[in-house]
């Protein structure tokens, strides 16, 4: 029997906890500075784990807002000052990520990722990731994250690498030859798994991406999610190569470049384009 990736992805989407948190996500307002919001799976051969929706904002937001999107404000509460909003979206700033990922079955996730100029006494308080890069000598601003799933808590480092010799560093790690092509590489460390993400901002480069790695199931979720118009655009990868990321987004203007499509693509609204997350 094939798999059936619209059942499982629309089990997913249909989850009450997801529908609600879309929805206060949807009520945010963005003004007039960029904001993005997008759909990611993470999957394996024969079959998806997870589905997540990611809502990137530019703007402080108030506590009466943030107690509907953070849980847990503990660690969030300590570090959201240093983060700063902006209007303009580039590799050092990715705006203040607040995200929900669900299984087909089992308690939902939530996530708030954000990043900011790290100092020592960040680096001390929030953890340095052991790796044979020097992480703390950054050229892109470094991330933090938190995950909370039920009563477990999850710290996730986040690193944002551009320079030749990170890149060749994480490619062998990962044994992923394109980490060496991408743009910039989001590189996520935990107790539990290690994790990248190649950005590539040419629409040219995700195609060629894609359509070389041989998982039928990426394809056929891909071919899904572009029934609604959506493309996958950054992919990702576990170290061990046994799980795989994808993310998925919509642009109000279709480009070889879209992230540099400007004004047209300052407001990249994907959910839009899902009825499923779309809850009246």
């Amino acid at each position: 029997m094939s798999y059936d990736v619209e059942r499982v992805v629309m089990g997913m989407w249909q989850r009450p906890e997801l529908q609600d948190y879309v929805r206060r996500c949807r009520a945010l307002d963005s003004g007039d500075g960029p904001m993005n919001n997008f759909i990611g799976f993470n999957l394996t051969k024969d079959r998806i784990l997870t589905a997540k929706v990611n809502h990137h904002h530019f703007r402080r937001l108030d506590d009466r807002t943030l107690d509907g999107l953070v849980p847990v404000r503990t660690v969030f509460d300590t570090v959201y000052p240093k983060w700063q909003p902006n209007t303009i979206r580039s590799s050092k700033e990715t705006g203040a990520a607040f995200v929900i990922k669900v299984a087909p079955a089992g308690p939902p996730t939530y996530q708030f990722h954000f990043r900011f100029p790290f100092q020592a006494e960040d680096f001390q308080r929030l953890g340095l990731a052991s790796h044979s890069i020097d992480l703390s000598n950054y050229s892109l601003n470094p991330g933090i994250s938190f995950e909370y799933t039920g009563s477990e808590v999850l710290r996730k480092l986040y690193y944002y690498l551009n320079r030749p010799e990170e890149k060749d560093i994480i490619a062998k790690q990962f044994d992923e030859p394109w980490c060496r092509r991408a743009d910039m590489l989001e590189y996520t460390q935990t107790d539990k798994a290690r994790k990248v993400i190649l950005w590539m901002y040419e629409s040219a480069a995700c195609q060629e991406y894609f359509s070389q790695v041989d998982w039928p199931l990426l394809s056929d979720l891909i071919a899904y999610m572009r029934g609604f118009g959506c493309e996958p655009t950054f992919p990702g990868i576990y170290e061990g190569g046994q799980v795989r990321a994808v993310y998925f987004f919509k642009f109000p203007v279709a480009d070889p470049s879209p992230w540099a499509r400007l004004p047209e693509n300052l407001q990249i609204r994907t959910w839009d384009a899902i009825p499923a997350l779309n809850p009246q």
